[in-house]
C-alpha cells in the first residue's frame, strides 16, 4: 500500500524543480481556462441576467471576454458591475480592462491582476479602499473580526 501526494500550483516551473518530469509515476494535469460559453454563463450569474438585454449584451460580452476565461476574474468584475445600469460604466470597464496589462507577471496572472486592479480602482471611496488594503495585513483564510480591523485602523 502506498500513498499519493497532490500538489497544486499555477507555476509549472515548481513541478520542474521538484523533478516531477523525470518520475514516470508523476502525472501533471494542466487545467484549461473556461470556454467563451462557460465564461459568459459565469459572468451572467455574477453580473445579473440583465446583461443579456439588447442594450448591454455586446459591451457585457466584451467585458467578460477581457477576463480571459478565468473564473476569479469573471466573478470579481461581474459582481463589481452588478446593478450598474449606465452603459457608459460598462464601456469604460471594457476599455480599462483592455488596457490593464501588468507586464511583470505570467499570462494567466496578468488577466486576474488586471481585473483585480480594475475592481479596486472602482471601489466607492478612499475609505473602502483603505479597509480593503488593511485586510491584506491578515493571513489568507484568517477570520478577520471587526475588532482586529478597528485596532489596526485606529493606529
Amino acid at each position: 500500500m502506498g500513498c499519493k501526494i497532490l500538489i497544486t500550483t499555477r507555476q509549472k516551473d515548481i513541478c520542474d524543480a521538484m523533478g516531477s518530469m523525470e518520475d514516470r509515476s508523476t502525472q501533471i494535469f494542466n487545467l484549461r481556462v473556461l470556454t467563451e460559453e462557460e465564461s459568459w454563463d459565469l459572468f451572467k450569474r455574477s453580473a445579473g441576467s440583465y446583461v443579456e438585454s439588447p442594450i448591454f449584451k455586446d459591451v457585457a460580452y466584451k467585458v467578460a471576454k477581457e477576463c480571459g476565461g478565468l473564473p476569479l476574474a469573471l466573478i470579481i468584475v461581474g459582481r463589481a458591475l452588478k446593478g450598474k445600469q449606465d452603459i457608459k460604466i460598462w464601456e469604460e470597464a471594457a476599455n480599462e480592462l483592455n488596457k490593464s496589462r501588468p507586464i511583470h507577471v505570467r499570462d494567466v496572472q496578468k488577466k486576474v491582476l488586471g481585473c483585480l486592479e480594475w475592481s479596486y480602482n472602482h471601489l466607492p471611496n478612499e475609505e473602502t479602499k483603505q479597509l480593503f488594503l488593511l485586510c491584506c495585513l491578515f493571513p489568507e483564510d484568517h477570520n478577520i473580526s471587526v475588532r482586529n480591523v478597528g485596532g489596526v485602523w485606529s493606529r
